[in-house]
């Protein structure tokens, strides 16, 4: 016989899969981008100007996976590079039609999830909310983990309360011995 605590982890990790599955499947459906270029588009949209490094971080890939993924996303037009602090440190944005596919992607996920919803009424979604940010606090390590976290997340869905952002703008990452409270300031692990 098995315990709750193994049936609701071993239920968690299933939702985990669906859940993930959902999101990366309906916004590859609108975009035909794979997971690191989605994460650079949706990072870059949030915070403007990072880096390479910054970005490899927050996907979870290398630095050369996302020098080659910025090259296609740049091909495609929707990235823009700008000069950094020296020839090496490149800065990173969305062109306009990269903002605007960044949107659509961001509503598949949200319309994706949501559907993931559909069998809770009103007040068990807002129970789940609760459940969500007492599980999510505790996670991020440091910033650069928290981008980690949320490098799919439209963040301004969230707003000032994302459980993520309070939690890991809170943390001072290891190599940020600055105190920045700059988000585009966080160093790769």
């Amino acid at each position: 016989m098995t315990s709750e605590i193994e049936e609701t982890t071993n239920r968690l990790g299933a939702l985990g899969l669906a859940l993930a599955d959902a999101q990366t499947s309906a916004m590859a459906a609108v975009s035909d981008l794979g997971p690191s270029a989605s994460a650079a588009l949706v990072s870059l949209g949030a915070r403007p100007g990072q880096n390479i490094a910054q970005l490899a971080a927050s996907a979870g890939v290398t630095h050369s996976v996302m020098v080659r993924t910025i090259e296609r996303l740049e091909a495609r037009g929707l990235v823009r590079r700008a000069k950094g602090e020296d020839r090496r440190n490149l800065r990173l944005s969305l062109s306009s039609e990269g903002t605007t596919l960044r949107k659509r992607m961001l509503a598949a996920r949200r319309d994706g999830l949501a559907e993931m919803l559909s069998p809770l009424d009103d007040v068990e979604v807002a129970a789940l909310g609760r459940l969500i940010d007492h599980i999510l606090g505790p996670l991020p390590r440091d910033r650069a983990h928290g981008a980690f976290l949320c490098r799919l997340c439209d963040e301004e869905a969230c707003g000032s309360q994302c459980p993520v952002d309070l939690a890991s703008a809170s943390a001072l990452h290891p190599l940020d011995q600055s105190g920045s409270s700059d988000p585009n300031d966080y160093a790769a692990p």
